[in-house]
């Protein structure tokens, strides 16, 4: 720990917060072990930090307070709306403050992303460890012995903080936070990392409906889902095996890759016999455990046995697998003959630096395209398009300047500004990028490097005419259009090349929908009921909302049947669905619901209800509630009890 103490700054009066329900002060956490984890989203080592933060928030849960400053490097990271769906999409619980104007960061003299910074109980800065020092697994012996400093003294505060509130997660239907999608035009599949739900959808899109389509959305059939939607990293069967927030993805002999980013893993499905196995990674992260064996060992390493750092991108040259290994800011060669795998382009520092392959610096590649010999890349630190010519294994940049060039600007070579592109995809004499933080899909012209923007508005949003995007991730070709990712707003889009006209891809599904997240959970027991075998029931929901709270318009009540002993949302005539959720709109408060012919013994049947709400105001905080309601229900042949099942909410 350091030598002197220093006071900690004040929290700067004024800025928004996330999972909280009003401003957090060091007054207020007065007697609490605080750590200020200061972090940007766009930064993978920000993301790697998160699950030590987990680890130390349970270790330590009863005298330690987390507390992520987000000091944004782009402006779309600024935006707190922005911020917000980061939050949500990481599931980051602990309160966040956004710190507009680095007001924070010049504060505590932060100047690298993440920097963690640990404060006594009595409001003292007494450990500062920034991402060039290596901070994981570093902070358990300085807080063990704050709190047997301070407990001894009985100055620490157990209390937990009742005003930490879990924020409310966006509304989607079927997709949470896409990440990347790739298509395959003969069989008419397409495959979706559906990201934010730990699992790939398998999709069956027809070209000629896709031509056709004249509305807001067309319809492409479920094939297949990878993934059991847990978090972790088990193979097995498609219905077992467990994905982490996967990214990349690609086709080789009809089997599919996948960049499992949070596991750093690159897994293998099988479709003919519906199994996903680990092909590359030993499950630890590069830099921290597994960093000596990058020093002393060979140029290629046994693809099982070696650690890799958050692989986001994938795509195959013959039995070469290229990866996009953003958090090591280096391109890594798998090979698929060999199972050798190798560190292909970066020295590992953060930069833009062209050249030799080997002498190259990258900076978080996270997209991937080949074309004609050459492998094109966006390194999304640098907002640059870069490629890699593999005969000749020399470097080059196409368009972006450094690591804090960026902005909006369509133009020619260096004049052009992206910010921070995620996707990119060769399309005959031009590359198509998803430039990310500017809400675009843009045109880069081979012959000249001339780009031009070719649908998105430059604003977020959820639009078809104009067409407007939120952070999409990445994009592939479908014959006459660009699929893209549209990650921020759960959708896949289909964008017509050429009159720039795009339709939402809407997924027909008949499989059941991944288990629900219920952040601050309530069980609530509903009592005993009687009703009438294969018949219908009404359920009510009692919505009791206490000034000076109220719903959250803009998402919808969602209603889930986590154990559904004798229940079911889809009447027997609808047979071959299984559904087990339900999105009631803003005002609706009943639906029906039918009965089965039989139940397993007496296990009791369980509902869930998610209900978002606001504060008053402009400004105010928005929070989430879950309820699971416990119903002892029995079937009957002759009835019983009035067909109504009552859910009560209450909200204060």
């Amino acid at each position: 720990m350091l030598s002197n103490k220093v006071n900690a700054p004040p929290f700067t009066p004024g800025l928004p917060w996330i999972n909280v329900s009003e401003p957090l002060t060091l007054e207020m956490l007065k007697g609490k072990i605080v750590l200020l984890d200061f972090w940007t989203f766009c930064c993978a080592d920000c993301m790697h930090i998160l699950p030590y933060l987990k680890k130390l928030e349970k270790q330590f849960e009863e005298y330690l307070v987390v507390i992520g400053v987000h000091t944004a490097k782009f402006d779309n990271e600024g935006k707190a709306e922005n911020i917000k769906r980061a939050v949500m999409r990481y599931g980051i619980e602990h309160p966040v403050i956004c710190d507009r104007g680095y007001s924070m960061w010049e504060k505590y003299f932060v100047r690298e992303w993440p920097t963690l910074i640990l404060i006594d109980p009595e409001g003292n800065i007494v450990e500062r460890i920034a991402c060039s020092q290596k901070p994981y697994g570093k902070f358990e012996i300085p807080i063990a012995t704050l709190i047997q400093e301070y407990e001894s003294s009985g100055e620490l505060n157990s209390q937990s903080i009742p005003q930490i509130q879990i924020e409310a997660e966006t509304q989607s239907d079927f997709l949470r936070f896409p990440g990347k999608v790739i298509a395959d035009s003969h069989t008419k599949r397409i495959y979706i990392s559906d990201t934010g739900h730990n699992r790939v959808i398998v999709a069956e899109l027809d070209q000629t409906a896709l031509d056709n389509a004249n509305g807001q959305s067309v319809i492409a059939r479920m094939i297949d889902i990878i993934g059991s939607g847990r978090i972790g990293a088990s193979d097995g069967s498609f219905d077992d095996a467990t994905l982490q927030n996967p990214q990349g993805l690609c086709l080789h002999n009809g089997k599919l890759l996948i960049a499992d980013t949070d596991n750093h893993l690159i897994r293998l499905a099988d479709f003919e016999n519906r199994t996903l196995t680990t092909i590359a990674g030993n499950g630890k992260q590069w830099l921290y455990e597994a960093e000596s064996n990058y020093v002393s060992g060979p140029f290629k390493w046994n693809a099982k046995e070696i650690a890799l750092s958050s692989p986001w991108d994938l795509v195959a040259d013959g039995n070469r697998i290229f990866v996009a290994m953003a958090g090591s800011h280096h391109i890594w060669c798998l090979d698929l003959d060999t199972n050798k795998i190798e560190i292909y382009a970066g020295t590992g520092r953060e930069s833009l630096v062209d050249g030799d392959r080997s002498m190259s610096q990258l900076s978080q590649p996270s997209g991937l395209s080949i074309k004609d010999g050459v492998l094109y890349f966006v390194d999304s630190e640098t907002s640059s398009v870069r490629c890699i010519d593999l005969k000749t294994e020399t470097v080059r940049t196409l368009v972006g300047e450094g690591l804090f060039a960026f902005g909006d600007k369509d133009g020619q070579g260096k004049s052009v500004l992206l910010q921070h592109p995620l996707g990119v995809v060769a399309h005959k004499n031009e590359l198509l990028i998803a430039d990310s933080y500017n809400h675009k899909i843009k045109s880069l012209q081979l012959a000249d490097t001339a780009v031009t923007t070719i649908s998105g508005t430059g604003k977020a949003g959820n639009a078809i005419s104009p067409t407007q995007y939120s952070e999409p991730g990445g994009l592939c070709l479908f014959g006459n259009f660009a699929l893209i990712a549209d990650t921020n707003n759960h959708r896949i889009i289909a964008l017509n090349l050429n009159n720039k006209e795009a339709v939402v891809i809407e997924i027909d599904s008949d499989a059941t929908p991944s288990a629900p997240s219920l952040p601050n959970m309530h069980i609530v027991e509903i009592g005993a009921k009687t009703l009438k075998r294969n018949s219908s029931a009404k359920v009510k929901v009692d919505l009791n909302i206490m000034h000076p709270f109220h719903l959250n318009e803009e998402l919808s009540l969602n209603i889930y049947l986590l154990e559904s002993n004798g229940l079911s949302f889809t009447s027997p005539a609808e047979k071959g669905l299984n559904v087990q959720s339900k999105s009631l709109k803003p005002g609706e408060t009943e639906f029906e619901i039918h009965t089965l012919d039989e139940q397993s013994g007496d296990k009791i049947t369980k509902l869930a209800a998610v209900a978002y709400y606001c504060g008053e105001g402009e400004n105010s905080a928005c929070f989430v509630k879950s309820f699971v309601f416990e119903l002892d229900l029995k079937l009957s042949d002759q009835g019983g009890d009035e067909a109504l099942i009552q859910l009560p909410i209450s909200i204060s």
